[in-house]
């Protein structure tokens, strides 16, 4: 079960990738063929990366397609997990499989 504590969007990651390579936004949405409106609402929190762009910053960066899924993934579920509507649900869901267990 993913429990993580501190998480981030994976724009910080992008961020320090492409600072490392010395590339603008307008070069990263050339060189993996997205527009540069991705590209800039990915770094300002307002797009996640999907699949089709994981797999072309996968190319781009010589990381895996996975790391950038992962670090999507684990952001989400952060924020999902600090979300009281979530939480409510989630204790929910808790006393429920208590209920059945004693069925």
């Amino acid at each position: 079960m993913i429990k993580p504590g501190i998480a981030f969007h994976p724009w910080e990651y992008l961020a320090d990738a492409l600072e490392a390579k010395g590339r603008t936004q307008k070069e990263l949405s050339e060189i993996i063929e997205i527009s540069k409106f991705e590209v800039n609402d990915i770094i300002k929190w307002r797009r996640n990366i999907t699949p089709r762009i994981a797999y072309r910053l996968w190319e781009a960066f010589g990381d895996s397609w996975e790391t950038w899924l992962k670090l999507q993934a684990i952001y989400d579920i952060y924020l999902i997990d600090h979300n009281e509507k979530e939480i409510a649900i989630k204790n929910q869901i808790k006393e429920k499989v208590k209920e059945l267990a004693y069925a």
